[in-house]
């Protein structure tokens, strides 16, 4: 549910159980579940709370979560804020550059098929390595792939696996030149 949409469930509640003051309109009469819902512990309970401090007191109570939808599949919703796919370059011994994916599950996509699928676009070596596990977070996996490959990497996961652009970092790299001016 997006704000409106909550904001909408909470005032058609409000208006079913005849929760606004008859006295004043501005405020609402909490009965106990609104009661229980917003009262934090230790403070004495409330009794009554003005409309935008209702919406505020709410909102603050509700946890961040996501929906993704993968084709096929259906949609999964999960809890905190959408992990970004991470695309980077990286040099290694002497002057060769890699290209890293991270965070590809977040969307459904196989980071094995995604190597397969590079290997084959870019000509080049791939592997699909184990990322360390952090704290609260499932592990995941890394995509490396031989050379400079950011161009080929932001055209497959935005043309065939659909993955919207906002939720992908570091697609803007600039490929450098050897050329010195």
């Amino acid at each position: 549910m997006n704000s409106s949409e909550v904001r909408q469930a909470v005032t058609d509640y409000v208006k079913t159980n005849d929760l606004v003051s008859k006295t004043n309109r501005s405020i609402v009469v909490l009965d106990p579940v609104l009661c229980h819902m917003l009262s934090s512990k230790g403070a004495p309970p409330l009794t009554q709370l003005k409309w935008d401090e209702l919406m505020k007191k709410f909102f603050e109570k509700m946890l961040p979560c996501h929906r993704v939808k993968i084709p096929g599949r259906g949609a999964h919703l999960r809890k905190g804020v959408v992990k970004h796919v991470v695309v980077s370059t990286a040099m290694r011994t002497g002057n060769k550059k890699v290209t890293l994916i991270q965070g590809l599950e977040t969307f459904g996509v196989s980071p094995d098929e995604v190597a397969h699928e590079m290997q084959r676009k870019a000509a080049a070596s791939t592997s699909v390595g184990d990322l360390p596990a952090r704290k609260g977070q499932l592990p995941g996996k890394e995509v490396l792939i031989q050379g400079d490959a950011v161009r080929l990497v932001s055209s497959l996961l935005l043309d065939q696996y659909k993955i919207p652009a906002k939720y992908i970092d570091g697609l803007d790299q600039k490929v450098r030149s050897n050329k010195r001016t």
